[in-house]
Parts: structure tokens; sequence; C-alpha cells
């Protein structure tokens, strides 16, 4: 549901996020794909400051220390 934002009532709107990624691991390498806001919902958590659209997303990690 919408919120109140400041102490005077300004409110923003209601919004749902759906976010997903898909992550590898093989040995001490671990590979991540993903989406944030994948409908591209506008929204904000404070009045004037809206928050990014759709965001996708690529990590690549090694981890020196992986379990043998």
């Amino acid at each position: 549901s919408g919120r109140f934002t400041t102490s005077y009532g300004t409110r923003v709107g209601d919004f749902s996020l759906v976010n997903t990624n898909f992550e590898i691991k093989t040995g001490g390498v671990s590979a991540q794909i993903g989406v944030s806001n994948l409908f591209d919902r506008n929204y904000a958590l404070f009045e004037g400051y809206p928050e990014p659209g759709r965001v996708f997303f690529a990590n690549l990690r090694y981890n020196f220390f992986s379990e043998i």
C-alpha cells in the first residue's frame, strides 16, 4: 500500500516489484545473471526521488578458498 513520506502528510503510491536471478556454481567459480524491477514499474520510496527502472546485472565470482 502507499506510505507517508513526510511529517506533513505527503504520500507516495503503492507498488510491487518482481526481481529474479539465476546462479550456477562450479568449484570455486559462480556466475549469476538477473533482473531487478522486471516489469519496469515506476515507484518512489520518497516523494521526488524515483527509483531506477528495469536493471539487468551479471556477476562472476571466484572463491580462492573453495572447499576441495
